[in-house]
């Protein structure tokens, strides 16, 4: 996708009318994943430190059922291809020596039964079907194309994908303008194929129009974060210095509600340098919300501000950032509380809502896991005063942190760390990207 136009040529499509449920799962997946600027819902935890090592694991935690991607370098065509592993849940190794290689399908998703796994990409339209039990390819299918030649289902979306939500057998998509600046809009889109969408007039959403001049060059962006609540058939849409929005998912209505008093922990002020490599530097605010139930929202992010030139021109360009803090809102009272003020991720899961920093900034960001409640009260703490560098999960009640070398396996039921392990090399790290617990019977 170019950062200067949001344009990445044909305009994204979603798939219906196919048998495979699997696959209808990835094509809704396949969009999330594709476009989700927080990647794995960035990721979006008080008591005693509980010990580290091994532990008495329930029969559930213990058959957890979890699959990872392995990139792999193919030197012949000079390309890399990932390689699903299936992982044993206790110790993240190989459960089978091989498995199928998927290329640059990316996105996982299972069919209900988890029989068959369908992978799709960012970059193309292929999904690639494979048997669980087998670890074999069943099949490809091309998008918008079915196997006698003709059309499957075409939809083209109003925007550029960048949030994503599920409620009530709908999918429903934060989309920003193809090109240019302009408004935030919301799309839902259902099983059976049907598109609607609506424009949220008072939250902008882009990532275009350079500004700058010379190295100090930059791209704006602004990117409000997506809440659903998949019960009350509602959408929050969330930005930065804007009122929040509140559609109805049912008939599209909009409402807007100004932001509300804010208490505990004030917003820092406080900048800190972030590293984004050698691509354009990006400046704007960037949100992320998720749906904690109880009427709440949990909303975080950061602002990005423009480099400074005597960085731009460095191999490795560092850009200043503030982070947003994580604020719970309660949406039946309209209040909202800071609950980290230098969060700038978090993680939610088991009930729970963990405040996460998306680089080490030092001292300021080396303060473990805390879980909090919906209610913004603290439950647990876990990991001391380490820096958390990155949560997946969770996978039947288990989260997988980054912990310096090591890899902490968090048992969230229990608000405990499972075990410390430490892989032989870093290149044996392969992280779960999907996992569910086995039904009575079930492999």
């Amino acid at each position: 996708m170019s950062l200067w136009d949001n344009t990445s040529g044909d305009a994204a499509t979603i798939v219906t009318g196919l048998t495979a449920v699997a696959v209808c799962a990835a094509a809704v997946s396949l969009i999330a994943g594709a476009t989700s600027c927080t990647g794995q819902s960035h990721l979006g935890a008080g008591s005693a430190q509980p010990g580290a090592g091994s532990a008495h694991v329930g029969a559930s935690t213990a058959r957890a059922v979890l699959y990872g991607l392995d990139e792999h370098f193919i030197a012949r065509g000079d390309y890399t291809s990932s390689e699903l592993v299936r992982l044993d849940p206790l110790t993240l190794r190989r459960q089978r020596q091989r498995g199928p290689l998927l290329g640059d399908n990316f996105t996982l998703a299972a069919s209900p039964d988890h029989s068959v796994l369908a992978a799709g990409s960012a970059d193309h339209g292929d999904l690639v079907l494979l048997d669980l039990k087998s670890m074999r390819r069943i099949g490809r299918v091309r998008i918008g194309v079915a196997s006698n030649g003709e059309g499957v289902a075409r939809r083209p979306l109003p925007g550029s994908p960048f949030a994503y939500g599920r409620a009530a057998g709908r999918a429903v998509l934060l989309t920003m303008p193809w090109r240019g600046m302009g408004s935030a809009r919301l799309s839902v889109f259902s099983a059976g194929g049907r598109l609607r969408s609506v424009r949220l007039a008072r939250i902008d959403a882009f990532q275009c129009c350079p500004a700058g001049t010379g190295p100090g060059e930059y791209v704006r962006q602004r990117r409000p974060g997506l809440a659903v609540d998949p019960a009350g058939h509602r959408a929050f849409v969330v930005g930065a210095g804007e009122p929040i929005a509140v559609v109805d998912l049912r008939t599209l209505a909009v409402r807007y509600h100004p932001w509300p008093a804010v208490t505990g922990a004030p917003p820092t002020t406080r900048t800190f340098p972030h590293q984004v490599g050698n691509t354009y530097a990006q400046a704007g605010p960037r949100r992320a919300a998720a749906w904690l139930g109880q009427g709440r929202i949990a909303v975080s992010g950061e602002d990005d501000l423009p480099p400074h030139p005597s960085q731009a021109q460095a191999s490795v360009q560092i850009t200043p950032v503030r982070p947003a803090g994580l604020e719970i809102i309660d949406t039946r009272r309209w209040q909202a509380r800071v609950i980290a003020p230098l969060a700038s991720e978090f993680f939610t899961g088991g009930g729970f809502v963990v405040p996460l920093d998306d680089q080490d900034y030092g001292s300021a960001s080396h303060l473990g896991l805390t879980g909090y409640g919906p209610d913004g009260k603290a439950v647990f703490h876990l990991l001391g005063h380490r820096f958390a560098g990155g949560v997946f999960g969770p996978f039947d009640g288990l989260a997988y942190v980054r912990v310096g070398p090591k890899i902490a396996i968090i048992d969230l039921p229990g608000r405990r760390v499972l075990r410390l392990i430490r892989m032989p090399n870093p290149n044996d790290e392969v992280f779960p990207e999907i996992g569910w617990e086995p039904r009575s019977g079930g492999r």
